[in-house]
């Protein structure tokens, strides 16, 4: 038989974060004018945009550039004849 490897899952994630130099968006309200940044990823994370029309608006406002973010998530699954020796 050998070896035989099986894809099980196979999902793709893309998300968009909005970035003013060395500042990342966490969070606001475009329409009120209130904008949240912060340069600590260790303390907060970026906001995450999953429509990138969404991000463009906010890069636009704040004069920004859009970072995307690709997450692949892969499942395999190894099948292997195992030989029996008594």
């Amino acid at each position: 038989m050998g070896k035989e490897t099986k894809v099980l899952i196979n999902r793709v994630k893309v998300y968009y974060s909005v970035h003013v130099g060395k500042f990342f968006l966490t969070g606001g309200d475009r329409k009120r004018g209130d904008f949240f940044l912060s340069s600590n990823p260790e303390r907060e994370r970026a906001h995450k945009f999953y429509d990138e029309k969404d991000a463009k608006e906010f890069a636009k406002e704040l004069k920004g550039t859009i970072i995307k973010h690709t997450i692949h998530e892969l499942t395999t699954e190894l099948i292997e004849e195992v030989t029996i020796n008594e």
